[in-house]
């Protein structure tokens, strides 16, 4: 993630970041439509064809340029009320009829989910277990769904 989001300005899911066998990124990016991605990898294959030296020199670059990158993160801890305003802050923007964050097309947000678990293992917060619960049974369901939709019919 650290490499994608310092070559696209973000991160995402599902992220796509081909590396070289000595597992240097060399090419970032978050969700590509299947066209889009059939294209890119054609595009790779190529490069790594007749321009390998370069991709491989761009890796090491990448990697080199990302050791030194400065530490990211808060010095100290955050207080008890701005976690609270956190989870208030993503249950507005949750999907209480369909599930999911935002609207379609959704993309589970693993970071958002990860803060909420940890939030109400810390607090008991039922609303924050509820979105992430809510969340996966959407997924599992056959994806999340907007509120305007019918939630799709489980598969047999």
């Amino acid at each position: 993630m650290s490499a994608t989001t310092a070559l696209t300005g973000q991160g995402g899911w599902p992220m796509s970041c081909l590396l070289t066998p000595a597992a240097e990124p060399f090419f970032c990016g978050t969700y590509y439509p299947k066209a889009s991605l059939l294209q890119l990898l054609r595009q790779v294959s190529d490069a790594w064809t007749h321009r390998r030296d370069e991709v491989l020199a761009g890796g090491r670059r990448i990697v080199q340029a990302l050791g030194v990158a400065p530490a990211s993160g808060f010095g100290t801890p955050l207080a008890a009320a701005e976690l609270e305003r956190a989870e208030a802050q993503l249950a507005g923007g949750y999907d209480w009829q369909g599930g999911g964050f935002g609207t379609a097309p959704k993309f589970p947000p693993s970071m958002v989910a990860e803060f909420l678990l940890r939030h109400w293992a810390a607090t008991g917060a039922g609303r924050a277990l509820a979105m992430v619960q809510g969340s996966c049974e959407a997924m599992a369901a056959a994806g999340c769904t907007t509120s305007s939709q019918a939630a799709l019919p489980a598969t047999r």
